[in-house]
């Protein structure tokens, strides 16, 4: 991801009190620099606070290795992070009605 998408990732993030679940694909991330992934980190934790279900799926691992070196792993529970796109939506989905 490059420095611009922490710009997106705020405008999101701002609006996140609004969703109950979100699902994270950086299946197309290869690499994720410092920038967002302290923007992402914000997002994820002021998911948390407002009760809003996260998961990712981030077959990459530098880009999970990123996430895990700003404590963003231990933050969310074990099945937060997910082997596919469609797994990370039908968790969220499965959330939704639990809620």
């Amino acid at each position: 991801m490059i420095f611009g998408a922490s710009k997106a990732i705020a405008k999101h993030h701002n609006r996140i009190h609004n969703y109950k679940a979100v699902v994270l694909d950086l299946s197309a991330v290869p690499m994720m620099d410092l920038t967002i992934g302290l923007a992402l980190e914000n997002a994820i934790k002021d998911a948390i606070d407002a009760n809003c279900a996260v998961y990712i799926f981030s077959p990459n691992g530098q880009t999970t290795e990123r996430l895990e070196k700003l404590g963003i792993l231990s933050r969310l529970p074990h099945n937060a992070f997910c082997d596919s796109r469609k797994s990370a939506l039908a968790q969220a989905v499965e959330s939704l009605k639990d809620a």
